[in-house]
């Protein structure tokens, strides 16, 4: 019952995420925030209830053990929806910072050899992080503990992170050349 209750709302977060117009990574990422949010205290529930469990014997510790199980998995749910989302964010930004970057270079190749082979180092030297983040999803999603799986989902963002901060300054450098590109 729980899992098909956690899969039904789950199903309709997605919904309701795509009802409300959430589109952009800036929506994005503030719909990720606002699930981070809504876990925090489910969380925090559950783990009272598992110290309010530690008082109690039998049925009554069993009830309350399970209570907080069920929170736990609820809450849980949600940071997967949010790395879900968080995900879906950084790769848009991601393919939007890349598509600039490379009609940038190709302006700059024309007008700045020298200077575009530079910045095109800079480029190869992130590309790796690439498939690092990739390696590091596939590893997450093929654990079935979601406890273990949210850590994991967590050092791939810090990764996309990474990879975007490179991309933004990279790009920034190239606006320089191109105050008027927008």
């Amino acid at each position: 019952k729980v899992t098909l209750s956690s899969e039904i709302s789950s199903a309709q977060k997605r919904v309701d995420a795509s009802d409300a117009g959430i589109s952009t990574p800036e929506d994005m990422y503030d719909y990720a925030d606002e699930l981070v949010e809504e876990a925090e205290p489910i969380m925090n529930k559950s783990l009272a209830l598992k110290k309010e469990a530690e008082e109690k014997e039998g049925e009554d510790k069993n009830y309350l053990l399970a209570q907080a199980r069920q929170l736990e998995l609820e809450s849980q749910d949600k940071l997967l929806q949010a790395s879900d989302f968080k995900k879906q964010a950084n790769e848009a930004s991601y393919n939007t910072n890349k598509a600039a970057i490379s009609e940038l270079l190709k302006k700059l190749k024309e007008d700045n050899p020298d200077l575009a082979s530079q910045y095109e180092d800079r480029l190869n030297d992130y590309s790796p992080l690439k498939a690092q983040i990739r390696n590091l999803r596939d590893e997450a999603n093929s654990l079935s503990n979601k406890g273990a799986k949210i850590g994991a989902l967590s050092n791939a963002e810090d990764k996309e992170l990474e990879l975007l901060t490179k991309q933004s300054s990279l790009l920034s450098d190239l606006k320089k050349q191109y105050p008027t590109y927008v």
